[in-house]
């Protein structure tokens, strides 16, 4: 666990001191706080990430209305930047395209603005790159744009694997793994500080951090076995339930009224 820098530790020790609770968004930054400020532990609240309540479905429609039958779709979506780790997934494919070469990898997401405006886009053309030079390239697909809500989930539900190649282990907590557990998705994580809690609950499969190596081998495990890749999509989606937002929202309110001794 890493010590933060002395001004960022002094900050949020203020922001602690003044606030009746924190909010954190995954167990593991509850945990983090405790043994940073553990004078303040009585004031941390844990209330997870959000998602939206979604059927169950399979992929076939979604797939038929988003011009995708007869492929295997493998996704990743959020803004993109050289955090995500996207470079692994693509150094994953050729191994996995030898036995499977209807894989379609949909990359989803406009370049984070921050990001373009600093390199343009830089890592999108090395994504790019990379997926000509190993041969990939018409087995790769780059969304690149915001997508809407409603855009969104039919992608996601159009999708049979997920992965969440994250590089950074100290990732507290991640918008895209809620939106993959609440659509029901077969998904490969590496086990950033938030997607533990999910690999040990049975709701993810892991690999490791920069190996494209064990993100492929995770692939195989669930292409080859249907029945794998069902229990963890249903696991997956079960696991989401208690963070839905009406659920997430009413916890929230339940704080509001702690505070206000109502």
């Amino acid at each position: 666990m890493r010590t933060p820098a002395p001004g960022a530790k002094k900050a949020l020790e203020q922001v602690l001191e003044h606030s009746d609770f924190v909010i954190v968004m995954a167990k593991a930054g509850m945990r983090i706080l405790e043994h940073l400020y553990g004078r303040y532990s009585d004031r941390i609240r844990y209330i997870p990430h959000g998602c939206p309540n979604v059927p169950f479905i399979g992929t076939a429609m979604m797939k038929q209305s988003l011009g995708l039958k007869d492929r295997l779709v493998i996704s990743t979506f959020g803004l993109l930047s050289r955090g995500k780790g996207i470079e692994y997934a693509i150094q994953a494919l050729p191994q996995t395209l030898r036995e499977h070469p209807e894989i379609l990898y949909l990359v989803i997401g406009e370049t984070h603005p921050e990001v373009r405006k600093r390199e343009g886009e830089a890592y999108r053309e090395f994504l790019l790159n990379q997926a000509e030079t190993l041969g990939v390239e018409k087995n790769v697909r780059f969304v690149n744009r915001f997508l809407r809500e409603n855009e969104l989930i039919s992608y996601l539900q159009a999708t049979d694997i997920y992965i969440v190649p994250y590089p950074n282990r100290e990732q507290v907590s991640s918008g895209t793994l809620s939106y993959a557990l609440s659509t029901g998705k077969a998904i490969i994580t590496t086990p950033f500080l938030h997607a533990e809690e999910v690999i040990s609950a049975g709701a993810a499969l892991r690999s490791e951090f920069k190996d494209p190596r064990s993100i492929a081998e995770a692939l195989d495990i669930l292409i080859n076995d249907d029945q794998i890749r069902e229990k963890y999509s249903r696991t997956a989606y079960e696991y989401s339930r208690a963070m839905i937002w009406p659920s997430v929202a009413m916890r929230y309110v339940n704080a509001f009224y702690h505070i206000l001794g109502l």
